[in-house]
């Protein structure tokens, strides 16, 4: 039994670190806007401050899946997507969290300015840097709300402090997603805008098989995937694949192969 014991340890850590829980704020667009707005910034910042406010438009159909919101391209600035009250406000709560959102792109991508997310608070302004593009089909992007990879003011602006990034989420003002991509006509779609959190694991053994029974909620509409590898230090791109889930909200579990030898097995999740 004690292999077994060290066995789901390793595995809890692994998973503990990589996997998502159900969000702590969603948007899923599935019967109107949800109060989010487009904006205008300059092309080149400053970034605090929008040039136009116009209104989102709300369709029933074409989202990820459900209902989402659209926008063409207001005028010659770069418009961005404008998270409504409810996003805002006292957040030290989302420090630490994953921000995910579904997005598409109708047009060409002819357009980067390099300022994909702005976070505004307590006299701060934050910038950051994805490097997703999207593109005519649904594509997630995952940023994670601590400092690292932030920007204050500008692209090119120093990284904030911890203190600094949990002070502008302590007063959250703005949050807003760059919506354009082209230098001309196109539209662009969001749907499923959510904060997400590390999940509370389940971990079971079944004695008899010398295996683990995984088991966590799975956020709804969000993809999975549960990998392993007998090297921990390895990329996750290069663990095999067990098994693809997308989320309905509750739980999924996953019985991994019982032990065949001493050999250490981890596990983790993968996310797009």
């Amino acid at each position: 039994m004690k292999k077994t014991v060290e066995y789901v340890i390793r595995v809890l850590l692994i998973w503990a670190a990589s996997a998502a829980a159900p969000a702590t704020e969603f948007s899923s667009f599935d019967s109107n806007t949800d109060g989010w707005v487009v904006v205008d910034l300059a092309d080149s910042g400053p970034y605090t401050t929008p040039v136009g406010s116009f209104s989102a438009t709300y369709l029933a159909s074409g989202g990820n899946p459900g209902g989402c919101v659209s926008s063409g391209d207001p005028s010659s600035a770069t418009f961005y997507w404008q998270a409504p009250a409810r996003f805002l406000g006292n957040q030290s709560g989302s420090y630490g969290l994953n921000l995910l959102w579904d997005q598409r792109h109708d047009g060409s991508a002819t357009w980067d300015n390099k300022v994909d997310l702005v976070l505004v608070g307590a006299g701060l302004t934050l910038i950051r840097t994805t490097g997703v593009v999207p593109v005519a089909t649904w594509k997630t992007s995952t940023v994670k709300l601590t400092e690292t990879g932030w920007h204050l003011d500008l692209p090119t602006g120093i990284e904030p402090t911890a203190a600094q990034f949990k002070s502008a989420l302590a007063s959250l003002s703005a949050l807003r997603i760059r919506g354009e991509f082209t230098s001309g006509n196109e539209t662009d779609y969001l749907d499923n805008v959510r904060l997400v959190s590390v999940p509370k694991l389940t971990i079971g053994v079944t004695p008899a098989q010398s295996a683990a029974i995984i088991a966590f909620t799975a956020e709804t509409n969000q993809s999975y995937t549960l990998v392993t590898s007998t090297n921990a230090a390895a990329p996750l791109a290069q663990w095999q694949v067990l098994s693809n889930w997308t989320g309905t909200g509750l739980a999924v579990s996953y019985l991994a192969a019982p032990f065949t030898s001493a050999v250490n097995r981890f596990y983790a999740v993968r996310m797009p």
